[in-house]
């Protein structure tokens, strides 16, 4: 906690914050579940990536020009 100067009671909030979303007691079953997680991860066979009909980055470029017209109505498009 020093290095990265942190006090030792946030420190040990943290890994309680951390193993109450693990739904767990202990560091020793957080890093149980941890490792069972891993190898499941390890095991699960890769999806090949899906292709989409749309070219790359225009979906997101669309979304950004929606929620900047939302945000700042006076420079939207008029329609009528």
């Amino acid at each position: 906690g020093e290095r990265i100067h942190l006090a030792e009671k946030t420190i040990k909030n943290y890994v309680s914050t951390i193993l109450n979303k693990l739904q767990v007691s202990r560091r020793a079953e957080a890093a149980a579940y941890v490792a069972d997680r891993h190898a499941r991860a390890e095991q699960a066979p890769v999806e090949p990536p899906r292709r989409t009909t749309e070219k790359h980055g225009e979906r997101r470029q669309r979304g950004r020009a929606s929620e900047h017209a939302a945000a700042c109505p006076s420079t939207a498009r008029r329609t009528s």
